[in-house]
This record gives C-alpha cells, sequence and structure tokens, in this order.
C-alpha cells in the first residue's frame, strides 16, 4: 500500500473537500475504489476510537491525528459518516450503487 493513500485520509481530517476530490481522483487511478473506501472508513473509524488508543494499540502518531481531527467534526457527524461509509459498501456489493460514484460524491460531501 503506497503512502499517498493516507493523503486522502489527511484531507478528510482537515475537512478539506477539495483536496480530498483531487486525492480522490488520482487514487482511483491506481487503487480500486474497495481500497480507497477501506482507508476513508479506517479514517473516520480512527476518530471515534481514539479515547482508547492505548487499550486497542493505536500508534500515538495515528491516534493524535485522529484527535485533532475529530475537533473538525460534531460527534454526531462522525457517527454518521461512519455508518453512511458502512452502508455504502454494502449497498455497493449488492449492486444498488456505483461505488465509485457514491464515494465521490460522499467525499465532496465533507
Amino acid at each position: 500500500f503506497s503512502n499517498e493513500i493516507f493523503a486522502l485520509s489527511d484531507a478528510i481530517y482537515a475537512r478539506d473537500k477539495k483536496n480530498a476530490w483531487v486525492v480522490f481522483q488520482t487514487l482511483s487511478q491506481k487503487f480500486a475504489t474497495e481500497e480507497i473506501h477501506g482507508t476513508v472508513l479506517w479514517a473516520i473509524k480512527m476518530m471515534r476510537v481514539y479515547p482508547y488508543a492505548d487499550a486497542l494499540s493505536i500508534k500515538p502518531f495515528v491516534a493524535g491525528n485522529a484527535e485533532r481531527a475529530s475537533k473538525k467534526y460534531t460527534h454526531t457527524e462522525i457517527d454518521n459518516m461512519h455508518r453512511q461509509l458502512l452502508h455504502m459498501y454494502h449497498d455497493a456489493h449488492n449492486g444498488k450503487i456505483d461505488f465509485n460514484v457514491s464515494l465521490e460524491s460522499w467525499l465532496l460531501s465533507l
């Protein structure tokens, strides 16, 4: 996995939808949507669980980034984003939505 995929997490953490979209466009040429989605979901999950970093053996760098990012979103927004991403994954695999278009739209809604 290339470090460039984490640039998307950084853009989401910064709540920078323009940069998130630009990075997504680049990544979508190199990675499957499912891989990109997995990284996005991981970033959102880190914002939910950073208070338990020690118990979950999350590295301090990752926990610190997630903690700083979580200040840019409300707890409700983080929960909703997590829920939306989970539904997106299942809907895409059930053929209800286009995974790539749905993830791109989600990023533009940040």
